[in-house]
């Protein structure tokens, strides 16, 4: 533990003053944010504590641990390589540092892994296949610069939520057939391509975002009865909106800027709704009744060729942006 504490320039740390790292044995002494059993060290939670350098290679070593959590601060470097020797992990969450260069070759050793974070970083290269992560509910990794596919989800039928936003990831999204607990995607503004998966055995989702991509296809059927937010501006969708009768929960649905076409569906059964964007299309029709969306709150069925005349706005009280400009 005084290579960690070495390696991170624990004399700058935030509480060096008046931590006890460095006194004694760290179990018999129970140094700050450390954990112990039997003798070993399980636990190491460190937070927004101006850690900087680089993490060692000898963090591998601590065999037992089962939860390490550095959040927020300046440590670069790379991940060490002997990560992989935590077979114990059920919890790695490494965050908001300068952290740089690939995420380890496999994860076939973090069998016991439920929940991995690694985000607001540098790092690069593939994600792995995830084969033998199979108690794995939570996977975030956005805001790096990972590239290549998205793995097979087949063998992560735990999977709760996936967040990989903000990266350079490319391909098509997998299938989404064996997790059906998935109950949060998000994916957005990376470059992936080729259609969205079908929903149907993803009933629990509550919110999706896969906007800033280049996906194209139609939008798949929403039988979606927990969906709360969907976004999926900024692709290059084409076909019919799909019928919103089965989206009951949804507050925020965002298509603008894709290729759809046809009418705007009607919108009887979205009582939650507050935001809807439907701008720059190519929809055509009369706006639907407003009548049953009395939560919403702003409207944009701008740049579209709708045609008619603005429905009743008596049921819709709280509405403080309405957009219907045509398509130039």
């Amino acid at each position: 533990m005084i290579d960690f504490w070495t390696s991170t320039n624990g004399e700058w740390w935030t509480d060096n003053t008046t931590n006890n790292w460095t006194v004694g044995d760290h179990c018999t002494n129970n140094w700050m944010g450390v954990t112990c059993s039997g003798g070993e060290v399980v636990t190491i939670d460190i937070v927004d504590n101006n850690q900087t350098g680089e993490l060692s290679e000898s963090l591998g070593g601590l065999v037992a641990l089962y939860r390490l959590n550095l959040r927020t601060g300046g440590i670069g470097g790379e991940l060490p390589a002997s990560l992989v020797n935590l077979v114990n992990l059920t919890y790695l969450t490494i965050a908001d540092h300068s952290i740089s260069g690939p995420l380890p070759a496999s994860f076939d050793s973090f069998a016991k892994l439920e929940v991995l974070q690694l985000v607001n970083m540098n790092l690069t290269g593939k994600i792995p296949a995830l084969n033998n992560v199979n108690e794995l509910h939570q996977l975030f990794l956005y805001n790096n610069a990972l590239t290549g596919p998205i793995p097979s989800l087949d063998q992560v039928p735990k999977l709760v939520k996936l967040d990989l936003d903000c990266n350079n990831l490319n391909g098509t999204i997998p299938s989404l057939q064996k997790v059906a607990e998935l109950n949060w995607l998000g994916l957005y503004n990376n470059t992936l391509t080729g259609p969205i998966p079908s929903l149907d055995k993803v009933p629990k989702l509550e919110r999706l975002y896969l906007n800033s991509n280049h996906l194209n296809g139609t939008i798949p059927s929403l039988n979606l009865p927990n969906l709360s937010d969907l976004a999926l501006f900024d692709n290059q969708l084409i076909g019919p909106i799909p019928s919103l009768d089965r989206v009951p929960k949804l507050i925020e649905l965002y298509l603008n800027r894709n290729n759809l076409n046809g009418t705007i569906p009607s919108l009887h059964n979205m009582p939650k709704l507050m935001r809807l964007d439907l701008s720059d299309n190519q929809l055509t029709g009369r706006i639907p009744s407003l009548d049953l969306v009395p939560e919403l709150e702003e409207l944009y069925f701008n740049g579209n060729n709708l045609n008619g005349t603005i429905p009743s706005l008596h049921n819709v009280p709280i509405l403080t942006l309405l957009s219907v400009g045509r398509r130039q």
